[in-house]
């Protein structure tokens, strides 16, 4: 039988080496809790990490996906309850128009009605949804309309007012306006106007 000597160096390195060791697995321990993955992929997958790194790709574009989704369905959510607001905007002046046009209601009123739809239709169409226009077409950083009323004048009401004193000789708040026929509006409208 043979004798082997155990040096107390050698005790002394072992307690010592798995307690590094044991820190080391214990801080792994920690980053696994915390994140729900493993600390080292390639050490707890060996082959399979390629797998888990096109899953994790994978995974990415999918929540990726989502996102832009949510935000069409927020934009396209927006866009229908604005063209639900236009459709009764029109409706409600049809019915204006009808009123009048059966001698219960007076041009003033007709007037004052196309004006404040008018308005309204604007801020409808200047609907936005994430700083984007939803009725901007492709440049939705621009307002697609306009406020017509605005002062000073936008380029498109002087153009029109314009339009009109030239064929009529009168500004569109004259009082003579009221002298101007359905044919004479309609050759203005059919012309100068378009």
């Amino acid at each position: 039988m043979k004798a082997v000597s155990i040096s107390t160096f050698s005790l002394f390195n072992a307690a010592r080496s798995a307690i590094a060791r044991n820190q080391s697995r214990l801080a792994d321990i920690g980053v696994e809790v915390s994140t729900g993955r493993h600390a080292d992929v390639g050490r707890s997958l060996g082959i399979e990490t390629a797998r888990d790194l096109d899953m994790r790709g994978s995974i990415a574009d999918l929540e990726s996906l989502q996102a832009s989704n949510g935000i069409v369905a927020t934009r396209l959510g927006q866009t229908q309850t604005a063209l639900t607001a236009i459709a009764d905007l029109a409706d409600g002046f049809m019915q204006t128009v009808v009123t009048a046009g059966q001698g219960s209601g007076n041009g003033e009123l007709l007037k004052s009605d196309a004006k404040s739809r008018l308005a309204s239709l604007g801020e409808l169409l200047s609907t936005t949804s994430n700083g984007a226009f939803v009725f901007g077409g492709t440049n939705v950083t621009t307002p697609p309309l306009n406020d017509y009323f605005a002062v000073p004048s936008t380029a498109g009401k002087a153009a029109v007012d314009g339009a009109f004193t030239a064929t009529f000789g009168i500004a569109p708040s004259d009082l003579g306006v009221a002298g101007i026929t359905a044919t004479q509006m309609k050759s203005y409208l059919d012309g100068a106007f378009a």
